[in-house]
């Protein structure tokens, strides 16, 4: 039987340890179907399903494209794809990266919402960072409640916190088994909404009023927006990955916030600020690039800092190698009697390890400043 409710998971580091423990308490025969994103390396497979699966009594799947959410279904998004609900049916998307990640958990909240309504519980479990807390801003705006596991409790209490701040006041800071007494609860309730949850649902007109659903940049500190009825149609109607709506709609380049000029780690591509939920003001907190990868003030702080510490080794390698084909070019202009060609290469190459020794040692006393996670040569270690 299709759900009538759905159960949305956020997870990262720590995640997996959550997960399981869910996966051990809850029983089956639940109305809710149960969707999960947990941050995971996207050139591997993963082997969590198979181990949520023994764990406990649920039967824990990947999840596919076109597939219809089944009640007491369990669903995971694969590695290195985006899940998102249209129609009422999954759709998997190879699309930008959101925070830094594909699967993100943003992508899978927004879109929960826009389908399934208040018929929609969002769980942000342990995690770094803040993916997930503009998904719980949607949850929250379209009528959907928003749980979050107890940062006393969480491995790695970021992500559980930053959904606090953003869509608070949430309804409910629980422990994992707090959790699953509260999805018991669904056993007994009638989580079906008006109209079934494959019609999008959407926020009603407030004449001469306001809807708490409808949240603006002050979200977090309870304030109220008006809503017009044509802006949250549209709002609506975007694309789950490009939410605040067209890709290369850009805002004014002489705007002085869009001339800070931030660039994105992903790409190298412009970032500019997503529109606010009203379709109107810009979110401060919010940025995309024109290919579409998204990123929270948080998430981009930590990736600039990995794409910085990546580029330093990048700049000590070219050195390096121009250092070694210097002295290359110096042995062959000995050969051949070229004295002064000589002492050009052994100048060029002492200057190159001389800068390279340099950056070397920069990149070890940078580490703090950029906010990584240790010097590593190659590539900066992925959150």
């Amino acid at each position: 039987m299709s759900a009538q409710h759905l159960i949305v998971i956020g997870a990262s580091a720590g995640g997996v340890e959550a997960l399981l423990t869910l996966a051990r308490e809850l029983r089956s025969g639940l109305p809710a179907a149960i969707c999960i994103v947990l941050h995971q390396p996207r050139n591997a497979p993963s082997v969590l399903p198979g181990l949520m699966t023994r764990a406990g009594e649920l039967q824990v799947v990947h999840a596919e494209s076109g597939v219809v959410p089944q009640a007491g279904g369990v669903y995971l998004a694969p590695p290195n794809q985006h899940l998102l609900i249209e129609d009422g049916r999954f759709r998997l998307d190879h699309g930008p990266l959101e925070n830094g990640h594909r699967p993100a958990i943003d992508p899978l909240f927004r879109s929960a919402a826009a389908a399934y309504g208040p018929a929609v519980t969002a769980v942000v479990l342990s995690g770094s960072l803040d993916d997930g807390a503009a998904g719980c801003v949607a949850v929250k705006r379209h009528g959907g409640s928003v749980l979050v596991q107890d940062p006393d409790e969480a491995l790695y209490p970021d992500m559980p916190r930053a959904a606090m701040h953003a869509a608070g006041p949430v309804d409910g800071v629980l422990t994992l088994r707090e959790l699953v007494e509260e999805f018991d609860r669904l056993r007994v309730a009638d989580p079906s909404p008006p109209g079934g949850p494959a019609e999008r649902v959407t926020n009603p007109t407030v004449q001469g009023g306001t809807d708490p659903r409808s949240p603006t940049e002050g979200d977090a500190r309870g304030r109220d927006a008006p809503v017009d009825a044509a802006v949250d149609a549209a709002v609506d109607a975007h694309d789950p990955l490009d939410p605040e709506g067209r890709a290369d709609l850009q805002p004014d380049p002489e705007d002085p916030v869009y001339r800070q000029s931030l660039s994105c780690p992903s790409c190298g591509g412009s970032l500019h600020q997503e529109r606010a939920e009203d379709g109107r003001s810009l979110r401060a907190d919010r940025w995309r690039c024109r290919v579409g990868h998204g990123w929270s003030l948080d998430s981009l702080f930590a990736q600039q800092g990995d794409a910085a510490e990546v580029a330093l080794w990048a700049a000590v390698r070219v050195l390096e190698e121009r250092s070694a084909l210097c002295r290359r070019l110096g042995e062959r202009a000995r050969g051949r009697g070229q004295a002064r060609a000589v002492q050009s290469f052994d100048r060029q190459a002492r200057e190159a390890e001389h800068h390279a020794r340099s950056i070397r040692e920069s990149i070890h006393e940078l580490v703090h400043l950029l906010g990584t996670s240790g010097p590593t040569e190659g590539l900066a270690v992925p959150r």
